[in-house]
């Protein structure tokens, strides 16, 4: 499964994450978010500023997330609960499958089948994602950065 680490940019304009790969030598893609919105509205890029990769657009409330490619054609969606009981849940559809995920706050790991997400503890925003070879990378690493905001801002 291939691993990528992602990490929070501290003193950006705007939530800026990084992504990694497994080596964490080189910034394979960015995704960046718009500031003064009233929903989450983000942009992936290759590398640290080329060209736009994909997008995602979240509702007010962070409970419905839909991506697109960098052409805007729908390549997957991210679904939280509006009230979540025990542990947190999401469903997440790309490629015409919808794939539940869960996880808790408390052991900050997340794992719906086709990736997972690991929150490291420490002072810097960092987690490892993890995708199976058959899943969208983009779907899956925007899924996470999700994820992180809508459980750890502000963390």
């Amino acid at each position: 499964m291939p691993q990528y680490e992602v990490a929070q940019k501290i003193m950006s304009y705007g939530a800026t994450y990084q992504v990694f790969e497994p080596d964490g030598n080189k910034v394979l893609l960015t995704v960046k978010s718009k500031l003064l919105t009233l929903t989450p509205n983000l942009t992936m890029v290759e590398g640290t500023e080329g060209d736009t990769v994909a997008t995602m657009t979240g509702n007010f409330f962070k409970t419905r997330f839909i991506m697109t490619d960098a052409a805007g054609a729908r390549i997957g969606s991210l679904t939280f609960p509006m009230f979540g009981v025990l542990g947190k849940s999401f469903t997440i559809e790309a490629d015409g499958a919808s794939h539940p995920g869960n996880g808790t706050i408390s052991s900050r790991t997340f794992d719906a089948g086709v990736f997972s997400l690991s929150k490291q503890h420490g002072p810097e925003d960092r987690f490892q994602v993890e995708v199976t070879e058959s899943f969208p990378r983009e779907v899956a690493i925007l899924s996470a950065v999700a994820v992180d905001q809508k459980f750890f801002e502000g963390d």
